[in-house]
């Protein structure tokens, strides 16, 4: 009685237990599939969280050298802003001398043409004050009626030019023979013809020839010194 019972009590046992065992089986596998997967998961976790912070640092040290490159553009930006302003400080001082530059260049151009119409209206009257003194050297000067031809002075001054005085005395005695001539009788033609006193008298005496003559001083002062002469076309 005792076997007929033990024999399926235990298998009932064995059959429950067996079943207990495939159910705690199916959790166990679910278990283990659920660890694998949490192990899998970490395991890609720890890789990205590794790629993260290699990522991370990465771009921090790409930050530092990114910021320190700002420092420099920013401190190479500063310098080329003063040097910016110190060209645009010249500039404005080139502008300054170039337009006081013009200023001065357009008042030498006057100055030049005022001093060009001066000098061209000096040159004109020069020009014209030597043409002047030219036609006073040509013409005959009053002390050549004065002056013997023979003379140095004569010579210099009245060559060519000069009539000498004693045409006059001549023209004297040829009316004095045509009186002579028409005179019907010698008292007539004796009363007619000048006295050899009052030739004489007529005749300029020599005293005032010489005291009429001027001076080889002053004809020296009248005639043009050569340096003058050389001094007029200088001045053009």
């Amino acid at each position: 009685m005792k076997v007929q019972v033990l024999v399926p009590l235990s298998l009932v046992v064995s059959v429950a237990l067996l079943g207990l065992m495939k159910f705690r089986q199916k959790d166990q596998d679910v278990e283990m599939k659920r660890n694998r997967f949490v192990n899998i998961k970490l395991r890609v976790s720890d890789d990205v969280l590794r790629e993260y912070q290699r990522s991370r640092s990465e771009t921090e040290e790409s930050l530092a050298k990114i910021t320190a490159e700002q420092k420099t553009l920013l401190v190479g930006a500063s310098r080329r802003q003063v040097e910016v302003d110190e060209a645009k400080r010249k500039m404005e001082i080139c502008r300054d001398t170039e337009k006081n530059a013009k200023n001065e260049l357009e008042s030498a151009q006057s100055e030049f043409n005022n001093f060009k119409a001066e000098a061209d209206k000096d040159t004109s009257s020069w020009k014209t004050e030597v043409e002047t003194l030219k036609q006073q050297l040509a013409e005959q000067s009053a002390i050549c009626d004065f002056v013997k031809k023979d003379s140095q002075l004569g010579s210099k001054l009245c060559a060519g030019k000069v009539e000498t005085p004693k045409e006059i005395p001549k023209a004297d005695a040829q009316k004095q023979e045509e009186a002579k001539a028409e005179a019907p009788k010698q008292e007539e033609a004796k009363a007619e013809a000048p006295t050899p006193e009052e030739a004489k008298a007529e005749a300029p005496k020599p005293e005032e020839a010489k005291a009429e003559a001027p001076k080889p001083e002053e004809a020296k002062a009248e005639a043009p010194k050569p340096e003058e002469a050389k001094a007029v076309p200088e001045k053009r």
